[in-house]
This record gives C-alpha cells, sequence and structure tokens, in this order.
C-alpha cells in the first residue's frame, strides 16, 4: 500500500471515531436532559380558562362553558400525556445515537489500535 493510501486510511479512522464519538457524547447529553425535563425539573401544570368570545347568553349564574372546552381534570391528563409523550419522543431520538455513536466509535477506534499494533 502507498504511503498516502495510509493517511487517507489514518484520517478516514479518526474523522469517524470523531464522528462517532461527537454522536454518542451529544446524544447521551439529549437523553440525560430528557430525564432531567421530566423526573429533576419537571413543568408545571397549568389550568387555562377557555371562554368563547362570542359567549353572552348564559343562563343564570352557571358559567358559560362551551361543551368542547376540556375540563381541568382533562387538561391535567392531557399534561400528563403529553409531558410521557416527550419523554418517550426524546428517548426514542437519543438512544439510537447513543447506541450508533459507541458502534461508530468502537469499531474505528479498535481499528486504530489493531493498525498501531501492526506498526510497532
Amino acid at each position: 500500500m502507498s504511503a498516502s493510501h495510509g493517511i487517507i486510511r489514518t484520517i478516514y479512522l479518526y474523522l469517524f471515531a470523531l464522528v462517532g464519538l461527537f454522536l454518542f457524547v451529544f446524544s447521551t447529553v439529549n437523553s440525560i436532559g430528557a430525564l432531567l425535563d421530566r423526573y429533576v425539573w419537571p413543568q408545571e401544570f397549568v389550568q387555562y380558562d377557555y371562554r368563547s368570545p362570542g359567549e353572552t347568553k348564559c343562563i343564570g349564574t352557571v358559567p358559560c362553558i362551551p361543551e368542547n372546552v376540556p375540563t381541568a381534570d382533562q387538561q391535567k391528563e392531557q399534561f400528563i400525556q403529553q409531558q410521557n409523550n416527550d419523554l418517550k419522543r426524546r428517548t426514542n431520538q437519543a438512544v439510537p445515537g447513543v447506541v450508533v455513536g459507541w458502534l461508530l466509535w468502537w469499531f474505528h477506534w479498535n481499528w486504530i489500535k489493531k493498525d498501531r499494533r501492526k506498526e510497532e
């Protein structure tokens, strides 16, 4: 093998090992951030009072609430479901990056070590 092929191969190995390491680190940080956002510093539930702008016909002292407006309990259930869905989505995005990044780094780094042992 010529010297230029050796340099190109070395650059390739180190470049892909670095790419794998970056992918692993950033995906790990993203998964840790998802867990912290969900369990350490969760968002607080805020109840919104929905009112129709054209709503003027109310009977007696009963507040005018349209039929399609979720109640406070329904809003809270939707909020909890949304929090769970956000955690699942962020985890589903981060875990493949952690696995692929680690495998990419590990494979290329072992190849680099094998080449170094051959040179010695």
